[in-house]
């Protein structure tokens, strides 16, 4: 059964602008070939690049505010241990001069007065000791906290950055996967201020090509999924076999998808006009003869003007038909070896 149609392709990319720009260039033109990444078009904003310096400003200060708040932080604690090490070393004489003070007294060499100077001092130093403790282990979370919002401004400044830094890089559109430039924008020229969400070009996927025919809806019950065939492009045949036959009717034509099992050639791209041979599969011991004009594949009672052997004339005989098809008809009971088949009849005679 012969068909025509086209190649399709199953995936694609479309093309959307996605930052406002003015075009700079325009690279390639309808049914070239693509590759992953390529530039498609180039366009320049000012705006977009000025936003892009100052996020790299941005962040270089708040790295630089970041290790002023690390040494700092670094310092004020070395202060800190410093301080503390001395109290505790000023508590550890104190004590130890009370100690002795108070075995003079006991004693009677000194009198209760130094005594009671040197527990003041003593203590003193202890109450120090104790204050600079508490400062120390309270600077760990205070310095924590200061250290997460420099973080937290760190990283902002990254995060404005990148944002930034992937607008520059939407300067130049590019396609996202292999293919051929399948559509364009005609009306696109250097120099147009381009809008974000504006539909560029369409990339379609040559690797998921499929080719998409369509029979007369009389011959739909002669094709089943699954069925082979050749798909014929530009002049060079490839396997393919039937995946899928659409439920409805169009315009008295229905459509046919074919997956191409063969090795394609480099023509092949998406909109190359092709034929096709779908192979029906006809039942064993089916006689296949020309087609009557006056046979209708609708006939629940078909019969054919037939010529037994012996007879003088043609008559009406009911046959049993299996596959037809616009030039052919599969007669599975009704004819015997020898009968003559009258393939055009005169209008008076139906």
């Amino acid at each position: 059964m012969a068909a025509n149609g086209v190649l399709k392709s199953k995936s694609g990319q479309r093309i959307v602008n996605q930052v406002e720009g003015k075009v700079l260039a325009i690279h390639f033109v309808a049914g070239q070939k693509i590759s992953k990444n390529a530039v498609l078009f180039e366009l320049e904003n000012l705006e977009v690049r000025k936003r892009y310096t100052l996020a790299q400003h941005e962040k270089r200060l708040a790295q630089a505010e970041m290790q002023s708040v690390v040494s700092e932080l670094q310092q004020d604690k070395s202060q800190l241990a410093y301080e503390l090490a001395l109290s505790q070393g000023e508590y550890k004489v104190a004590s130890t001069e009370l100690a002795a003070k108070e075995k003079l007294q006991s004693a009677h060499i000194i009198s209760a007065i130094e005594l009671e100077r040197q527990r003041v001092l003593a203590g003193n130093a202890h109450a120090k000791q104790k204050l600079l403790e508490q400062q120390f282990h309270q600077f760990d979370q205070q310095a924590k906290s200061k250290l997460e919002a420099a973080t937290l401004k760190v990283e902002q400044s990254l995060i404005n950055e990148t944002m930034a830094a992937q607008e520059v890089a939407m300067l130049k559109v590019r396609s996202e996967i292999d293919g051929v430039l399948q559509e364009i924008d005609t009306s696109l020229h250097v120099g147009e201020w381009l809008v974000v969400g504006k539909n560029l070009a369409l990339v379609s996927d040559t690797s998921q090509l499929y080719a998409e025919v369509r029979i007369n809806a009389s011959d739909v019950q002669k094709v089943h999924v699954g069925q082979v065939a050749d798909v014929n492009i530009k002049g060079l045949p490839i396997s393919a076999k039937v995946t899928r036959i659409a439920p409805r009717a169009e315009h008295n034509q229905v459509q046919v998808d074919m997956e191409l099992t063969g090795q394609l050639p480099a023509t092949a791209m998406p909109f190359v006009e092709v034929s096709a041979t779908i192979t029906l599969v006809h039942k064993e011991l089916a006689l296949q003869i020309e087609k009557p004009s006056y046979l209708r594949a609708d006939n629940n009672q078909p019969r054919l003007w037939v010529k037994k052997q012996g007879m003088s004339d043609f008559e009406w005989y009911p046959v049993e038909v299996g596959l037809i098809t616009a030039n052919t008809v599969e007669i599975l009971s009704g004819l015997e070896k020898g009968d003559l088949v009258a393939l055009d009849v005169h209008e008076d005679d139906l």
